[in-house]
């Protein structure tokens, strides 16, 4: 009995703490739809259009995880239609850099950080640099200054 009276009285003690979590679930998601202040020129993350750019340019990356590595094992030469492709993609990649500093973000309780110091300072710290290094054209750069490997 005495394990069946504990049991009863830590599922009574629980269940006040579970419905306040529901509840505030409710207002961070709550919060997370409703936008009562926008700022101009901000791209909030339930943005449609936000979604949307997100799909394509993960739909650019998967491309590029793809032809990268097919290209390297089985092309020789760089056509012009190839060149042109390696250009839009990393056209794409510098129009994702630029959207990032004006897109807002949500914190993990969905609390939306529009700050743009912040904005900026956080995606700095993070994956700036590295998006940056990896939209600079090398293999055109090297072309250009003669030491594409060719002995020249």
């Amino acid at each position: 009995m005495d394990k069946k009276e504990d049991l009863q009285t830590l599922d009574a003690q629980a269940t006040p703490d579970a419905k306040s979590m529901k509840g505030k679930n409710k207002e961070k998601f709550k919060r997370m739809r409703e936008r009562e202040d926008r700022k101009p020129f901000m791209i909030y993350p339930e943005d449609s259009d936000k979604a949307n750019w997100d799909l394509f340019i993960t739909l650019v990356l998967v491309y590029t995880c793809v032809a990268t590595p097919a290209r390297i094992a089985f092309s020789t030469e760089d056509t012009v239609g190839w060149a042109t492709v390696r250009w839009l993609v990393d056209f794409f990649f510098l129009v994702d850099i630029i959207i990032i500093f004006f897109s807002a973000y949500q914190d993990e309780d969905f609390k939306t950080i529009d700050d743009r110091n912040v904005i900026a300072c956080a995606y700095i710290q993070s994956w700036f640099f590295l998006d940056v290094f990896a939209i600079i054209p090398f293999s055109s750069i090297l072309e250009s200054s003669g030491s594409s490997g060719n002995g020249s």
